[in-house]
């Protein structure tokens, strides 16, 4: 969880990552806020408007905080947040990370693509693949006689004709 403090033109915002982008958006507008989650870049500089500031008490939070770049916003964040906050294995993310030369926030994503499908440009398919056939394996029959069928309950009548192989 990742906590977040915005001030805007005199007005503040105070709340914790992750959560719907609908409740993200909603606390934004009760707060004065009037950008959206997009636009609120997490590296401001000294001319924008609002000052964000982001704490928290998780090494991997941490890790994230320390790895973003100028062009990350409070929407991709939040998005991250979400998905990590559902990992149960967090040493190995932290691990994949540090090794990592990522420094904004797809380059995190794209180090996981393989392992989120929420991560992934691609499409992901669950299923056996099979290859082109190289052959097929006939026997080799000589038709001798067809008798014309006009309806198909004649083919169960008893009086059914006989097929000779």
């Amino acid at each position: 969880m990742i906590n977040v403090n915005i001030r805007y033109k005199g007005k503040e915002l105070s709340t914790v990552l992750p959560k719907s982008s609908n409740e993200l958006n909603a606390d934004l507008k009760k707060a004065g806020i009037d950008l959206p989650a997009e636009k609120l870049k997490l590296r401001s500089s000294p001319k924008d408007q609002y000052l964000v500031g982001l704490y928290t008490n998780n090494p991997l939070d941490d890790l994230i905080i320390d790895r973003l770049c100028n062009n990350d916003n409070l929407f991709e964040l939040n998005n991250l947040c979400g998905v990590l906050d559902n990992v149960t294995d967090h040493d190995t993310i932290v691990k994949t990370i540090l090794i990592s030369d990522a420094r904004c926030i797809n380059g995190i994503k794209k180090l996981f693509a393989d392992r989120f499908i929420e991560f992934s440009d691609k499409l992901v398919l669950n299923t056996f693949l099979e290859t082109k056939p190289t052959g097929f394996d006939v026997k080799r029959c000589i038709i001798e006689k067809a008798i014309a069928v006009r309806h198909w309950k004649a083919l169960t009548s008893s009086k059914a004709c006989d097929i000779i192989v």
